[in-house]
């Protein structure tokens, strides 16, 4: 049997992760952030609450997303430079 390869642990890394999550999490501190948080990630019914959670951190209030769905079924790129100003 072979044994298990391990990444080895990059203490920096881990702290910055811990450090954001934290961040994030003191985001949803009151009850209508939390609500408004809830009711976001129950719009976007085919995708993990993690990931709707992962979406409202990077864009509150997007109106919608889409994935490889952008190439397969509408046939669209997405422009690198579309979302800077």
């Amino acid at each position: 049997m072979t044994p298990l390869l391990e990444a080895p642990l990059d203490q920096e890394a881990a702290w910055m992760a811990l450090d954001e999550i934290f961040t994030l999490a003191d985001k949803y501190n009151s009850s209508d952030a939390y609500l408004e948080l809830m009711r976001f990630v129950g719009r976007f019914r085919f995708y993990s609450p993690f990931n709707a959670m992962l979406i409202h951190t990077q864009m509150p209030g997007a109106p919608f997303v889409c994935t490889s769905r952008w190439r397969r079924d509408y046939r669209r790129e997405i422009k690198i430079s579309a979302g800077q100003l």
